[in-house]
């Protein structure tokens, strides 16, 4: 049975380098080239792209490769040249066959003498690549002066004979910038019908690899570096798919750092002596950027005291002591032996009981708080962030809660830090043909970013801007999840009043 396949191989933006020639453009051709001579003009400032695939278009798998399926655009006065990399050797096409290709493959040569887009689609088949894994090399070039840039997608018509019902490929390496702790992976998978993926993962630190393991194995693991597997599984060829459309990894520079959407900070629990009924507070934080923080504060009773009770007389050996007590203050539990101080023991707040081993027939005594009263946090209200200090750069959250109480003379206060979280879409702009920078609303995930329309883009994470180039005055829609930076709080003071 013979069926057919598209393999598609999408490069990245063009971007906006600009060079400078100082010596006229050499324009002798190539006699084998299918390129024609690169005109000696005036023009110096060119804008250029030199892309290497880390993805292969696949075809090991395959028994014939019909064409190439090249779209984008070449407006007059740009290029757009191709080599490809096959088994860790370059090759372009000369007379309809894959030739070995000569020069060093850097953009000055590729430009020159790489095979033109269309000599590339004319060609009647593109057998030399069944059985082989293809790494595309494009250059592209356009004056910097240019009303729209050059854009490419590169895809091969392929046919099997026999159906694949299963098939499996490896990511590129993702580096990180140091040894990282992975905190969580996130997969998103789009399936039909009987269609399905297993990821796995592995993971490289101080240049050692590991095995292949599954995502969850690969969380609270330290790495520099990690690559995956998608092994894929159909049922039937044409009704069922699955595509693994991105994948989340988020991590930190050490266990220690809060890598969640939410944390929580607490002041000193503490006895004020008189009724309290009104709490403020002041943070001193960075930035927020997607991220939220607020401020509870909880009032309770003055807890009950027990003063050097006796609770037990030692055996010898390891024995549990039960508090006759409820709602004991863990904190303020002072064990004694014989009168004399005793840290080495354990209190277990589930059952009240204290756990310690002293000397036979010693008497044992304890001071404690109880009967506390249960936590009840009430949220303060918020004013509007206000400039700290203009030399740093902070800025300053005041809180404030006023209620009537009674007798309620211990309190204490709760920071809440949250990193916000959802998805945004709608319409950019429209496309110049030009590269077009975006600052977002929101923060997003970048490889959660999808566009409507035929659009390259690329993120830069220091900077926050989006730059996207699209055909000529279509218009540039964006979807993209997002994931507030985490707040950071330098400083926060609290105080209460009777009044």
């Amino acid at each position: 049975m013979l069926t057919s396949n598209t393999i598609r191989f999408a490069t990245d933006t063009f971007g906006a380098a600009v060079v400078f020639n100082e010596e006229p453009i050499d324009s002798t051709p190539d006699p084998d080239a299918p390129d024609d001579p690169i005109p000696d003009e005036e023009q110096t400032f060119m804008k250029t792209a030199f892309l290497v695939s880390k993805v292969p278009l696949d075809c090991s798998q395959k028994s014939a490769v019909d064409s190439f399926v090249i779209t984008g655009n070449e407006p007059a006065g740009s290029r757009r040249r191709l080599i490809f990399m096959v088994d860790d050797a370059l090759f372009k096409f000369k007379n309809g066959r894959l030739a070995t290709y000569n020069d060093q493959g850097n953009f000055d040569d590729v430009i020159k003498y790489g095979n033109k887009v269309d000599v590339l689609t004319a060609l009647p088949n593109v057998n030399d690549f069944v059985g082989k894994k293809i790494y595309p090399i494009i250059a592209m070039q356009a004056p910097s002066d240019a009303e729209e840039f050059p854009t490419i997608k590169i895809g091969l018509v392929t046919r099997a004979t026999s159906e694949q019902l299963t098939d499996s490929q490896d990511s590129p390496v993702y580096e990180f910038d140091s040894t990282q702790t992975i905190s969580a992976i996130t997969p998103k998978i789009n399936t039909q019908g009987a269609g399905s993926v297993q990821i796995t993962a592995r993971l490289r630190k101080g240049g050692s690899w590991s095995s292949f393991m599954s995502l969850t194995n690969a969380v609270d693991k330290d790495a520099d570096a990690i690559q995956f597997r998608m092994n894929y599984s159909v049922t039937t060829v044409g009704s069922d798919s699955a595509q693994v459309e991105s994948i989340t990894v988020k991590h930190s520079s050490g266990a220690a750092l809060v890598t969640g959407n939410v944390a929580n900070l607490y002041s000193v629990v503490a006895d004020y002596t008189v009724p309290l009924k009104s709490a403020y507070c002041l943070v001193r934080h960075d930035p927020l950027v997607d991220a939220k923080i607020e401020a509870y504060v909880n009032f309770m009773p003055k807890p009950k005291h027990r003063e050097l009770i006796q609770i037990a007389t030692a055996t010898g050996s390891q024995q549990q002591i039960s508090l006759n007590d409820e709602n004991i203050v863990a904190s303020s539990i002072n064990i004694f032996v014989n009168g004399v101080p005793f840290f080495d023991f354990d209190f277990s707040t589930e059952t009240s009981t204290i756990i310690l081993t002293a000397t036979r027939n010693a008497v044992i005594t304890a001071s404690y708080d109880y009967d506390s009263g249960q936590e009840s946090w009430l949220q303060m209200n918020a004013d509007d962030s206000q400039p700290y200090n203009d030399d740093d750069g902070t800025y300053s959250t005041r809180f404030t809660f006023s209620q009537e109480t009674e007798g309620l003379t211990v309190a204490n206060i709760r920071i809440r830090l949250l990193r916000l979280s959802g998805s945004s879409r709608g319409k950019l702009g429209t496309a110049t043909g030009k590269t077009q920078l975006f600052s977002l609303k929101h923060k997003p995930v970048p490889s959660s970013i999808t566009f409507t329309e035929d659009v390259k883009h690329s993120y830069d994470e220091s900077t926050a801007i989006l730059s996207c180039v699209a055909p000529k005055n279509t218009p540039i829609f964006i979807n993209y999840d997002y994931l507030g930076e985490a707040p950071v709080v330098y400083s926060f003071a609290a105080g209460f009043s009777a009044a």
